[in-house]
């Protein structure tokens, strides 16, 4: 019984003092720096076939609700559909838009 008491105190411990660490300090941008850093966000498109873009950004419930379109977090993704269309006029869309209830 006593073993468990210690035990449950350093667990309790820890996780108190990781709570602290990750609400203190900004640990997510300290782990997302070397991803982020790895490639360059707007890369010079060379020979361009096709695009292909996943929406997912439409909301189907509240779309039916309002009798007009809503759009969730993902609504970037079409606007930079969008504008890469405006950019490669030559090219091949595709659009494949999911909608999950």
């Amino acid at each position: 019984m006593v073993g468990q008491l210690v035990w449950a105190k350093r667990l309790l411990e820890s996780l108190l003092f990781m709570s602290l660490l990750i609400g203190f300090f900004p640990v997510g941008s300290w782990l997302l720096y070397p991803l982020e850093s790895r490639y360059r966000p707007n890369p010079e498109l060379q020979q361009v076939d096709g695009i292909i873009a996943l929406s997912g950004a439409l909301d189907p419930m509240r779309t039916e609700l309002w009798n007009q379109v809503v759009v969730g977090d993902a609504a970037e993704r079409n606007f930079t559909f969008m504008r890469l269309e405006e950019s490669f006029q030559r090219l091949s869309w595709f659009i494949r838009v999911e909608q999950a209830v």
